[in-house]
């Protein structure tokens, strides 16, 4: 509850408060990691808090992404490829926070490691959400590399 508080709250901050976002984001990714690393709390609720945590990196990586240097959106964007391993299937979580990626980076996002998770989330056909999703990632992507 308080991770999903946190993330209502970077929503609605102004940009004065863009350096503190920032500032956010590497605890953010290390707690990400540990529940990658160690889902000690069952399957279920690693599950949810990866979802509040992935939602929370996106909302600050479309907010500061234009600050944030591609070493650091390279591990966010490892992070999500680990959790789409540790599911073994590409997860709506996961392409939400890698949508915060391309809309904070533009141009500068990684998508080479990328690519093949985008492919397999369109032929996901069992999960239409992040089919859906992924179909707005190319498009956020190809929309990122114009500018």
């Amino acid at each position: 509850a308080s991770l999903a508080s946190l993330t209502s709250l970077c929503q609605a901050s102004c940009s004065c408060s863009d350096n503190s976002l920032q500032a956010m984001l590497t605890p953010i990714l290390q707690q990400l990691q540990a529940t990658i690393e160690t889902p000690a709390q069952g399957n279920e609720k690693t599950i949810e808090v990866q979802c509040v945590l992935c939602g929370l990196v996106q909302v600050i990586m479309a907010r500061v992404g234009y600050n944030v240097d591609v070493p650091t959106a390279e591990r966010v964007v490892a992070l999500i490829i680990q959790s789409f391993q540790q599911h073994q299937r590409v997860t709506e979580a996961g392409l939400i926070a890698y949508q915060g990626v391309c809309s904070g980076l533009k141009e500068r996002v990684p998508i080479r490691e990328f690519g093949q998770y985008i492919y397999n989330a369109l032929q996901q056909s069992d999960d239409e959400d992040t089919t859906r999703l992924a179909i707005g990632l190319v498009i956020d992507i190809a929309d990122g590399l114009r500018e």
